[in-house]
């Protein structure tokens, strides 16, 4: 069976209509990532996408497809590794808690938090696989990006966009 390329500008867009069409107080939400939110979104990718302590080859696959969404172009040989590697080492020294919920403070806007569940939500799920870690980090990411009940409706989401 041949991989396809998941759709990241369908996954992510429905977080980015929602606040669009927000009323005049989320203008501040209205613009697409800055280059920080953007490390963060892929920063929390990685993380779910380790979170059992290795990365399937589905889920190195979906992180290329979100770099390449993120920024425009598809990492070339050795570009992921090489990010991955410096998202990691940014990370030495804290538990995954820690990483997190120091992140988690980097995202101030409502749309940030919801593209870094939603982009953690696709790595998740892009190996058919679910393990007990990434049930755990899933359940950390929601209540550190204070999503609450609307995490429902981001899977929702993500899913339907996969299925079309």
């Amino acid at each position: 069976m041949t991989r396809t390329t998941l759709p990241f500008g369908r996954i992510l867009d429905g977080s980015q209509d929602r606040h669009s069409s927000a009323g005049t107080g989320e203008n501040a939400d209205r613009h697409a990532l800055d280059a920080a939110e953007r490390e963060a979104v892929l920063e929390i990718a990685l993380l779910m996408a380790t979170a059992n302590g290795s990365t399937s080859p589905e889920e190195l696959a979906s992180l290329g497809d979100l770099v390449a969404h993120l920024e425009g172009k598809r990492p070339g040989p050795g570009e992921l590794s090489t990010k991955m590697n410096a998202i990691e080492q940014r990370g030495v020294g804290g538990t995954i808690e820690e990483r997190v919920r120091a992140i988690a403070a980097t995202l101030k806007r409502g749309l940030a938090r919801e593209l870094a569940y939603k982009a953690a939500y696709t790595i998740r799920v892009s190996d058919l696989e679910s393990n007990p870690d990434e049930e755990d980090l899933a359940d950390l990411l929601i209540e550190a990006l204070e999503l609450g009940d609307l995490a429902a409706d981001l899977e929702n989401e993500v899913n339907e966009a996969l299925m079309s």
